[in-house]
């Protein structure tokens, strides 16, 4: 697509794309626990095939803002999609069901890693209302293949939750992708008040 259409088409879906276009908002967040803990949170939009954005912070106040129009598929890992997640593990997991009661189903992936002295598990849990990804929760949990009392062998590890609750929208966000200050600042907004402490008020080492 030359750069003169591509502009065109833009243009014409910062008027279309309030009234046409539908894609999803997802909030993720993500704790662990274990050696060197630590916490993030992000808020993403996907318009898929037109427009992407995704803001995230972490516990250490780092911030990653990434947008874009018309992004690639080889760009979608980038924005921390919780489809792409699914689709990622799918390719990896050793075990699949699908549980349905009514209009929800559950879809559950499970993988494990067996090592000398740890084993990593893996498991991914997709809820869908009737088509629509509505939360998906992704661990990776460890455990022990050996008894600490009688062994010299140290082993560290961080057990690592990862949750994403998703929701419709009518991709309006278009019309501010242009302006990244407030696009980037609606983003922020969306994940509210930020509960980690500030790096100047943590405890010296």
């Amino acid at each position: 697509m030359s750069r003169r259409w591509k502009v065109f088409v833009v243009v014409l879906l910062l008027f279309l794309a309030p009234m046409s276009l539908n894609g999803y908002t997802y909030r993720y967040g993500l704790e662990s626990r274990g050696f060197m803990s630590f916490s993030e949170m992000g808020f993403g939009v996907a318009c898929p095939g037109i427009f992407r954005a995704y803001y995230q912070i972490n516990d250490e106040w780092e911030v990653k803002f990434v947008s874009s129009y018309f992004p690639g598929e080889n760009d979608s890992r980038k924005f921390n999609d919780p489809n792409v997640v699914i689709a990622e593990f799918e390719r990896k997991a050793r075990s699949r069901r699908l549980i349905s009661a009514g209009d929800y189903s559950v879809l559950v992936l499970s993988r494990d890693e067996n090592g000398s002295f740890l084993s990593t598990h893996y498991r991914l849990k997709a809820v869908y209302e009737q088509e629509t990804l509505r939360k998906v929760s992704f661990n990776i949990t460890h455990s022990l293949n050996y008894g600490p009392g009688n062994s010299s062998v140290l082993v560290d590890y961080v057990d690592i939750y990862r949750t994403y609750d998703i929701e419709e929208t009518r991709c309006w966000q278009v019309l501010i992708g242009w302006f990244k200050p407030l696009l980037r600042k609606y983003l922020r907004d969306q994940l509210g008040k930020i509960p980690y402490p500030n790096p100047w008020e943590r405890e010296p080492w």
